[in-house]
């Protein structure tokens, strides 16, 4: 697997430039699941994120007493999860492999000490987070909408 190109097509690295990106390529370590197996757990320690260069994971979130597991959504070639440990966030929601699936997995620490390092990579990463992660607020609205209205919930 060719981690630069990875990154390259990954929203999150948008616009770094190649000689850049290719310091964050260093870091990076390819693991694998199976489909089934439980990436991350919620609650867990957040010590790396992770980029999909083939696969597709479910990102699944406890709702009410936690028995009931809700998915919020899929992530496939070119996503990120795992992403919240860059601002020291636990783990908020527990991702299981929906295929079998390759990975690239970046540490935290050594990302953060890179973006400390070389400022532009920390300025286009967290342009880039901040736009992927309005999306991803914005598609959790819609299915809280959907839930609530299935349910009669109705607000104030």
């Amino acid at each position: 697997m060719d981690a630069l190109q990875t990154l390259k097509a990954t929203d999150m690295f948008r616009n770094v430039p190649d000689e850049e990106l290719a310091k964050v390529a260093e870091l990076c370590k390819e693991v694998s699941f199976n489909k089934g197996d439980v990436i991350m757990e919620e609650g867990s320690e957040g010590l790396c994120l992770y980029v999909i260069p083939e696969g597709l994971v479910s990102i699944d979130v406890r709702v009410g007493d936690g028995i009931y597991r809700q998915r919020a959504y899929e992530v496939t070639q070119g996503d990120v999860f795992g992403e919240l440990a860059l601002f020291g966030h636990k783990r908020t929601a527990r991702v299981r492999a929906q295929s079998d699936v390759r990975l690239l997995e970046v540490q935290i620490e050594p990302f953060r000490q890179l973006m400390k390092e070389v400022p532009r990579i920390g300025y286009y990463v967290m342009h880039n987070l901040s736009r992927i992660l309005a999306e991803r607020l914005m598609m959790a609205n819609i299915t809280m909408q959907d839930v609530m209205s299935r349910h009669h919930i109705v607000g104030e």
